[in-house]
């Protein structure tokens, strides 16, 4: 009989706020997965949600705690943002974006999570009008 793996799990997670007020994640999104926002889940495979060795490494340095660290951040969030609202109609693109770090061991049924950044997304002035 195998022991169980006592070794934390760590993931990064994005809360995405549509201007209708629907929460999307757009990390998710950009790693190829479905969008939907699943703050209470513990993923099976947590290195599916890295987004592979390019993506691990900018958000493993996204440390709030330090300067540089709290710019990745804030600039891993602008960047979901253009991304997210690049690839939907604006009457689905988001507001704004918060980055968490999530982690959990495995017998644990809900993750634990801190803030790395919150920004708001830039909207163009007029993109929202409606065509008569």
């Amino acid at each position: 009989m195998r022991a169980r793996a006592t070794k934390e799990a760590i993931w990064i997670g994005a809360v995405g706020v549509t201007l209708t007020g629907r929460v999307v994640d757009p990390w998710r999104a950009l790693v190829g997965l479905p969008p939907e926002h699943r703050p209470e889940e513990v993923p099976r495979f947590p290195v599916l949600l890295s987004g592979g060795e390019h993506w691990r490494k900018v958000w493993w340095g996204a440390n709030p705690q330090s300067p540089s660290g709290r710019l990745r951040a804030e600039g891993l969030a602008r960047y979901l943002c253009r991304f997210w609202n690049g690839k939907h109609a604006p009457t689905r693109w988001i507001a704004s974006v918060t980055l968490y770090r999530y982690w959990a061991k495995p017998e644990w049924e809900r993750p634990e999570r801190s803030l790395l950044a919150h920004v708001p997304c830039a909207v163009e002035e007029g993109s929202l009008e409606v065509e008569p």
